[in-house]
């Protein structure tokens, strides 16, 4: 206990908690130490602010206690996790016992699992406590409050809990997430509103599960509508009145053909859905080198019909293709036919990769020669 006149501010809270009462004529401060960091060993005891929230209490309820501990993560800049527990048959307690850990002490990756390239937070913290039920009241049983990690605002941005946004901040995002197709700008958004870090991959999260509620393929394609143009064809085979085609692109993709509409390449991808549909990309080059997709495809077969009836589409959409000097694609005899069937004023070139790998098959070349012809020319 420090009896004073005054305290600095600034130095108090970069040290600890500040609490303050008072005894008599005099204003009485104790300075409740957050956190002590050993430089050395990389350790962080907390065992002081612990023991001030949460080790000498009881506590009358579950609600009660969860409190006290979101005031303690709160003030220590730390996230403990639900590990083991057992329910019993009351609403206000729920649990005869339960055990917390350290968010970075949790491996969640299954023993025996190998993942290339794949990073964890996990740094095996020893953290932990335990809460009893004992008449009527929960304690502490045990506790460990040295974690090896700094405690810290910053270093706590690696677990996801601490970016989490509240139920009131995601109706708020919500309309956000449905109109920008930039993570950058819904990131700088939320930092600059909540003051929370989020990730790429937070804002692929939040978007898939805004996106939750169209499940009807009418409401898909009202959804797709809205963003851009569809197509549709509908066949008798192998069921009457059967989808068989789709075709979409949207306003984006539609401003950047017009940017780049000299050389529009095709590519086809098997195996991306469970209605076992072929996808069709058409593609141009930007700027920096890069190919962008400006239409997307389904079709259930591949023949020329099918690929004619994707450029035709194509043209629709696009209002005018007149400006596409070239085609680039692959061996495939249909894609080839419906191009100078559509587009007689394009020059067809054919992918270098796919050319030397069709080769390489006639003459059963080896690995290595493969190798060496691609780093060839190969003037086509």
């Amino acid at each position: 206990m420090y009896y004073a006149w005054f305290v600095m501010h600034s130095v108090v809270w970069s040290t600890g908690h500040l609490r303050r009462q008072r005894t008599g004529g005099f204003l009485c401060f104790s300075v409740i130490p957050l956190q002590v960091v050993n430089s050395s060993e990389r350790r962080t005891d907390l065992s002081g602010i612990f023991g001030e929230l949460i080790l000498g209490r009881r506590f009358l309820s579950l609600d009660e206690f969860e409190k006290s501990l979101a005031e303690f993560q709160k003030l220590s800049c730390t996230h403990y996790v639900h590990t083991y527990s057992k329910t019993i048959p009351d609403d206000r307690f729920k649990y005869a016992f339960v055990g917390f850990k350290c968010t970075f002490g949790v491996n969640r990756t299954r023993p025996g699992l190998k993942l290339k390239n794949k990073s964890s937070k996990c740094c095996n913290c020893s953290s932990s406590f335990r809460v009893v039920l004992r008449y009527s009241e929960y304690i502490i049983a045990s506790h460990n409050m040295v974690h090896n990690h700094p405690c810290s605002r910053v270093y706590m941005q690696n677990d996801p809990w601490y970016r989490r946004l509240t139920v009131e901040e995601k109706e708020n995002v919500e309309p956000l997430l449905q109109q920008s197709h930039s993570s950058d700008e819904i990131i700088m958004h939320v930092k600059e509103k909540y003051h929370k870090d989020i990730t790429r991959i937070d804002v692929k999260n939040m978007k898939a599960a805004v996106n939750k509620g169209i499940s009807s393929r009418r409401d898909i394609f009202e959804f797709l509508k809205s963003r851009g143009k569809l197509m549709e064809y509908y066949s008798d085979e192998p069921i009457r009145n059967s989808l068989t085609r789709i075709c979409f692109a949207t306003y984006e993709q539609m401003e950047l053909y017009k940017q780049f509409p000299e050389v529009v390449g095709i590519d086809l991808t098997y195996n991306t859905n469970k209605g076992k549909y072929s996808l069709f990309q058409l593609l141009v080059t930007d700027n920096f080198g890069r190919g962008r997709p400006v239409l997307f495809a389904w079709t259930r077969k591949e023949f020329k019909r099918d690929v004619v009836w994707i450029l035709e589409c194509f043209r629709q959409i696009m209002e005018d293709t007149s400006k596409t000097e070239s085609f680039i694609m692959d061996c495939a005899q249909a894609e080839i036919a419906a191009v100078k069937l559509t587009h007689r004023q394009a020059h067809i070139v054919l992918c270098s990769f796919h050319v030397c790998r069709a080769f390489c098959r006639k003459v059963s070349f080896s690995k290595h020669t493969l190798h060496f012809i691609r780093r060839q020319e190969i003037p086509l």
